[in-house]
């Protein structure tokens, strides 16, 4: 694991140092952050790849709606021809937790890399990488985990690490190049943001913790989105669960 600026600083150190050829194929879901989106978009001009979007209808009633729509793209294309999905582990608009451990299996099945943009996850979700086993996540520090801006970091599967990939955009003046010394130090950058991380954990446990906070988020959520189901005449965009 390694500390980086923020989620798009891991994104784009990711996508861009894939050395993804012309034809190739990337997945995303419509519910992607428009980060992801314009740095995939700007690949697809300059190294030819293929994007493909899965839409996802509303209102979604359940989270197997996503996972089927994901299966029958994949399936559309021989095993290994999409060479990478792009998932949210929690997606900003409309706001959802994508089941991304169903998603990762599903993809791993079909020999397709997964990507997980985390940037809304830590500190809201629990996270056991080992169990979600996907090959790249990403995570914001300076939302729910409560440190500066400027904090964040980025996970990638010990068997895709190699001397060159992945690479920051500013490669490290560490004098080390591997892995973690790519990311170590880069001149008159300020690390003081890195510093705030632990303390930020410290106030997020005394506040009380994932349950505590998950729990007082959700109930806070389905209650202001009832009172506008009412007042508008509506119902739930995404199924409450």
């Amino acid at each position: 694991l390694v500390l980086v600026e923020n989620a798009s600083s891991a994104v784009n150190s990711i996508l861009r140092t894939l050395n993804l050829q012309e034809g190739d194929k990337v997945l995303y879901l419509s519910t992607a952050y428009g980060m992801v989106i314009d740095t995939l978009k700007y690949i697809e001009k300059i190294q030819k790849i293929t994007i493909i979007i899965v839409q996802l209808p509303y209102p979604l009633t359940s989270s197997q709606i996503i996972v089927d729509l994901v299966q029958r793209t994949l399936q559309e294309y021989s095993v290994g021809e999409i060479k990478l999905a792009v998932f949210s582990h929690i997606s900003s608009l409309p706001t959802m937790i994508e089941p991304i451990d169903q998603l990762v299996e599903l993809c791993q099945s079909y020999k397709t890399l997964t990507l997980i943009d985390g940037a809304h996850a830590p500190g809201v979700l629990p996270i056991d990488l080992n169990k979600l086993n996907c090959d790249f996540y990403l995570g914001n520090c300076h939302k729910w985990i409560y440190s500066p801006k400027g904090t964040a970091f980025l996970w990638v599967h010990k068997g895709l690490r190699t001397d060159i990939f992945p690479s920051p955009s500013v490669i490290s003046s560490s004098g080390k190049y591997d892995y973690i010394g790519r990311y170590t130090y880069t001149g008159t950058r300020d690390y003081t943001a890195f510093g705030g991380i632990v303390a930020g954990l410290e106030f997020y446990n005394y506040l009380g913790g994932y349950e505590q906070i998950y729990n007082y988020n959700h109930n806070l959520i389905i209650i202001a989105s009832k009172i506008l189901i009412d007042a508008w005449n509506t119902g739930f965009l995404i199924d409450e669960s």
